[in-house]
């Protein structure tokens, strides 16, 4: 008997359950459709209050698009009032949830009309057919538990004349404040909304009096108050506004809003995520306010700078949300600023297969030309990745403006690509994809670019956080505050056919995220192990006219190649912290390189292990420190080959080689070299040394020369300023003394 009363209570429980959660969906047209019983789109209401009355909690309200004109008093919402009443409003309910943006045939708020791009749903407050304005739009009363209003346009309403109070749920409501909406003691969520043309003595988009409504990706412009807060009055109140933005004045009385996230005009507030708007104008932020078009402007500030997680949080979905005209929420990956989601132009390159990125771009951003250039590089190489089938005949080329560019996603196969990981984003090569940095930003052809010219210097950052502090060089070198850096500037993984890095500087990398591994086209990358600039797995991407400075890793700081052989020309890397360069089962081609001022455990130019056999050509390896091979480190049958180099004032922490260490079966050749340092050889290791001077030493066979008579100053022409071209006076000695079949 036991038992079985038992079963009885669950199952009352579990159908009681059921009941309360229990959820009927409402529909309203403008006009209305059949029964008017608000049924069915078929049968549509043209009564929101009507279905906002007979609604139960947690049912919804789907609105179409059209103009809505409340026909209830607040303080008598049972009963329909005269057309001439101005005292109307629209009353939200306990746990009643409004949306609007619907072409009226939708079966799922997803089908929120994606793609048209006229689809108000206005709660019109405005003198429609000489009815007058009304006072208050929308009122919220009293508690309203989930209560939510979603893709509406608030508009219209005005002060009242003459002043009047109503009761409302127990609550004084003003005519003469918040004429758009009016809150009191109430806290409802009010997400994807545009309050505009509204006039009240105080907070003319929004007056809350002892609430805490969460406004999130809503947009407030062009409301007045004839004292104060145009767009939002707070008495005694902390709202919560999210991802949105409030151009005009918000008021408080001893309020505190919490601000996330925002752009608020003339605000210079920059914690938060919130944008500074000091410089910000109408033109810069919207599409054509001129012609009242307040929509995002392509690629502008607000496009991609809200919060995902604020706008969940707040009991919003990502994948079935629309903003206040129907389109998708989040176009891209995040969420934008404000009420309306940029519905940003499809990329298209140029007809030479171009696409233009200029950090100061103010046109369409769809990337055709420097007027309407893309203001990130991130963005557009989510866009290549996606893309790159269509690459494979005729290479993409982006080129890339002066300016400093950070990464935005991360790279990472599946879920994560391009959405921001933190510290685990990097720029990601692409395959058959040509970078070329250093623009001014009008050139037609690539012949015109300077890439002398300071001002088009074009700089990859990982600096995410506070500036990065670097000091000393080689022995003495320190950077600091680069904890929060990213991983890796940029990533190499896999094939990438014809990819290219040509004219940029890859500085603040910090590879130290212990344990991590992310998985990209396939390939696994440990984001700890090495190349803090520019990470390179089973990758062999060309990398020219590139500066890799202060980076930073265990190993490979400037970067880290592993079973991947990149080709490097007329590059730097200088400063790095951990090594210029780690290479593990990986043999770059290295050609008319420096490796400067670099500083690692082992070779603080380039360690090389497992079996890693660079070719190095015409290079200079200058005052690199380390704890072995102060320029180049050879471990397990490393055997790099290395030609018309100049090593010259490298350093080690103990005696392991100043310019070199050699060790396990590692046996390099030097040819037509100058080597002004120490080479170390463990007793399995051989150096074969051809036609080339090597301080101390006193070998000539193979054509080399005798350098016991030799001194620095008296090799190279100027070193102490870098200048290792020969010295006048050695010209005797090394000129013609190298051998062209080596």
């Amino acid at each position: 008997m036991k038992k079985n009363y038992l079963v009885l209570i669950a199952f009352i429980f579990t159908v009681s359950f059921s009941i309360l959660q229990a959820q009927t969906i409402h529909y309203v047209k403008e006009n209305g459709a059949g029964t008017k019983d608000g049924t069915s789109w078929v049968n549509a209401s043209d009564d929101i209050q009507a279905m906002i009355n007979t609604s139960a909690a947690n049912d919804q309200v789907w609105v179409a698009t059209g103009s809505y004109r409340p026909n209830r008093r607040a303080d008598n919402i049972s009963t329909i009032s005269s057309s001439t009443d101005r005292f109307v409003s629209f009353l939200l309910k306990k746990d009643v949830k409004l949306y609007g943006g619907f072409v009226g045939t939708e079966t799922t708020l997803v089908e929120r009309s994606l793609t048209l791009s006229a689809n108000k749903t206005i709660l019109n407050g405005g003198d429609i057919n000489g009815l007058g304005r009304i006072f208050n739009v929308i009122i919220s009363s009293g508690d309203v538990g989930s209560a939510r209003l979603d893709g509406f346009t608030i508009f219209g309403g005005t002060l009242g004349n003459p002043y009047s109070t109503n009761q409302v749920n127990g609550n004084e409501i003003s005519s003469m404040d918040g004429s758009g909406m009016y809150n009191h003691t109430s806290s409802p969520t009010i997400a994807n909304c545009i309050f505009y043309g509204n006039f009240s003595i105080n907070g003319g988009g929004m007056y809350n009096y002892n609430s805490s409504p969460t406004i999130i990706n809503s947009t407030f412009y062009g409301d007045i108050a004839d004292s104060d807060g145009d767009e939002i009055y707070n008495e005694s109140s902390s709202p919560k506004i999210y991802n949105s933005i409030v151009w005009g004045t918000i008021f408080n009385n001893s309020s505190t809003p919490e601000i996330k996230n925002s752009i608020i005009k003339g605000s210079n507030n920059t914690t938060d995520g919130n944008i500074d708007a000091t410089t910000l104008t109408d033109a810069t932020l919207f599409k054509d306010p001129a012609n009242g078009d307040y929509s995002l402007k392509a690629g502008g500030i607000a496009v991609n700078t809200g919060s995902n997680t604020l706008y969940t949080n707040t009991g919003g979905n990502l994948t079935t949300d629309v903003d206040a005209i129907g389109n998708k929420r989040v176009f891209q990956s995040t969420i934008d600023i404000g009420a309306y989601e940029s519905q940003k132009a499809i990329i298209t390159p140029d007809a030479n297969n171009i696409l233009y990125v200029n950090k100061t771009a103010t046109g369409e951003a769809i990337g055709s030309s420097w007027e309407n250039a893309i203001p990130e590089l991130a963005d557009v190489l989510v866009w290549a990745q996606n893309n790159k089938a269509d690459f494979t005949t005729t290479p993409l080329q982006i080129w890339v403006a002066g300016g400093t560019y950070k990464p935005m996603y991360s790279p990472e196969d599946g879920a994560n690509f391009g959405t921001d990981q933190g510290r685990s984003n990097s720029f990601l090569m692409v395959n058959n994809v040509q970078l070329y940095g250093g623009f001014a930003g009008t050139e037609t052809l690539l012949t015109d670019r300077d890439l002398s010219v300071t001002a088009n210097k074009t700089t990859l950052s990982g600096d995410f956080g506070t500036a990065d502090v670097v000091t000393g060089f080689g022995e003495s070198l320190s950077i600091t505050e680069n904890e929060t850096n990213a991983a890796h500037v940029i990533v190499s993984a896999g094939n990438v056919g014809t990819a290219l890095l040509d004219g940029f500087t890859i500085t603040g990398g910090n590879a130290n995220i212990s344990g991590g591994i992310l998985t990209v086209n396939g390939i696994s990358i440990q984001v700890y192990t090495g190349g803090g600039g520019m990470h390179n797995n089973s990758s062999s991407p060309k990398i020219t006219n590139t500066n890799f400075i202060a980076n930073s890793s265990d190993s490979g700081g400037g970067m880290g190649n592993q079973s991947s052989s990149p080709n490097i020309s007329n590059s730097t890397f200088s400063r790095n912290l951990g090594s210029g360069m780690l290479n593990q089962g990986a043999s770059p081609i290295i050609t008319n390189t420096s490796f400067i001022e670099n500083n690692g455990s082992d070779g603080g130019g380039i360690a090389n292990f497992d079996s890693s056999s660079p070719t190095i050509k015409n290079s200079i390896f200058s005052k690199n420190a380390a704890g072995r091979g102060g320029a180049i480190f050879n471990y397990t049958n490393s055997s790099p080959i290395i030609i018309n180099s100049t090593f010259s004032e490298n350093s080690t922490f103990g005696s392991y080689g100043d310019a070199m260490q050699n060790d396990d079966a590692s046996n390099p050749k030097i040819y037509n070299s100058i080597v002004w340092g120490d080479i170390r050889n463990s007793s399995s290791t051989t150096t074969e040394i051809k036609n080339s001077i090597v301080k101390g030493s006193n070998d000539v066979t193979n054509g080399n020369i005798d350098a016991t008579n030799l001194a620095l100053l008296k090799i190279f022409n100027d070193a102490a300023n870098g200048d290792y071209s020969l010295n006048p006076s050695i010209l005797n000695t090394a000129i013609n003394a190298g051998d062209n079949a080596l």
